[in-house]
């Protein structure tokens, strides 16, 4: 007898705590403006954020070298020499001559990349350069190697 109580009592339990669909959908409906304001407030954030982080953008670039030297046959030039990695070598060096601080150095003095002007904008400063720069500052008594 017992052992029937308790079941019974599990068995409500379990159908106190079950909801069904419709039951659910009547809650949802009876709440909808709390969804839709809730959209609206995620969406306002969102476009907020967009426009206020200033953008980035990204660049990539690939460089071809050529090696005007012709590679030897399979005679008796490359039994000689026995140099298998020889093209490698001059790719290596012109990866190395590329990625020198010497010429990125050159590239940012002569593209005048070692200011930086800004405007103030709606809701980030807007970068300014090139022909939409008002004016040019260049300081004559500091060198290239310190800060100022």
């Amino acid at each position: 007898m017992t052992n029937e109580i308790i079941t019974n009592q599990n068995s409500i339990r379990e159908e106190q705590q079950t909801i069904s669909l419709k039951e659910f959908v009547g809650i949802v409906l009876r709440y909808w403006y709390w969804f839709v304001i809730g959209v609206i407030v995620c969406v306002i954030c969102g476009a907020l954020y967009i426009k206020k982080t200033p953008p980035v953008y990204l660049r990539s670039a690939t460089v071809l070298v050529k090696d005007d030297r012709r590679t030897p046959t399979l005679g008796g030039e490359a039994m000689i020499g026995m140099d298998i990695f020889k093209s490698n070598s001059n790719v290596y060096n012109e990866l190395v001559v590329i990625k020198s601080p010497a010429l990125a150095m050159s590239v940012v003095s002569r593209l005048g990349l070692n200011y930086n002007y800004e405007a103030d904008g709606f809701f980030h400063p807007v970068v300014l350069y090139g022909a939409s720069l008002p004016f040019k500052v260049q300081l004559l008594d500091v060198p290239d190697n310190k800060s100022a």
